[in-house]
């Protein structure tokens, strides 16, 4: 069975832009998938706000420059975010994972069972409703699912948050006050890790 492969590693923030033109082209209007999430429009969006802020710090200092490095960021994760749906419709089809404008990827030497991740960490951060769980990558992964829990996790329903090539993810629109529990696990050519042990932490 044939796996999606997201294709940003190594990219310049310009290689990006022109990579989120070609899944626009590709997503578009593609009956395969006809409710991409996240849609379309907001990667159109980040790949127009990224070209902003590249010509921005042309000429720009270092202010220009972490802009630069955010709305790269935000791109990213809407990428990985649309894999992770054509992944879900696709399945192992390498046709339609292809006309979806993704690559598939290469069947890899075996490196093992994945382990979990480690060191699962999950804090607030100084903005009002965020939660900022960060964790020790995983050799062989290429990319980490993270799920919370909004009650005891020993009895509470987990529920899926997204995918990230990074080893850290920014849970954002949470009730101020509200307690929270995240595990993570790690997918890769051998298969998928165990998850986790969970990480609680209080949003501000």
């Amino acid at each position: 069975m044939k796996s999606i492969k997201v294709g940003l590693d190594g990219l310049s923030a310009l290689d990006k832009v022109a990579k989120a033109l070609y899944i626009e082209g590709k997503m578009g209007a593609n009956p395969a998938f006809p409710t991409p999430q996240p849609p379309i429009a907001d990667i159109t969006t980040a790949r127009t706000d990224l070209e902003k802020a590249i010509a921005d710090a042309l000429n720009g200092g270092k202010d220009a420059t972490f802009k630069k490095h955010q709305a790269e960021d935000v791109l990213d994760e809407l990428i990985v975010q649309e894999a992770g749906y054509v992944l879900s419709i696709a399945g192992g089809d390498e046709a339609l994972i292809l006309s979806a404008g993704f690559e598939v990827r290469k069947q890899a030497s075996p490196v093992g069972a994945l382990k979990a991740p480690a060191n699962l960490r999950a804090d607030l951060t100084d903005q009002q409703g965020q939660i900022k769980s960060v964790w020790d990558r995983v050799n062989g992964s290429h990319e980490y699912e993270v799920q919370r829990c909004d009650t005891d996790p020993s009895t509470g329903e987990w529920k899926l948050l997204g995918l990230t090539t990074r080893s850290r993810y920014l849970d954002e629109g949470l009730e101020s006050g509200s307690v929270h529990w995240y595990r993570v696990r790690a997918h890769g050519t051998a298969g998928d890790s165990p998850f986790s042990d969970p990480a609680r932490a209080m949003a501000r």
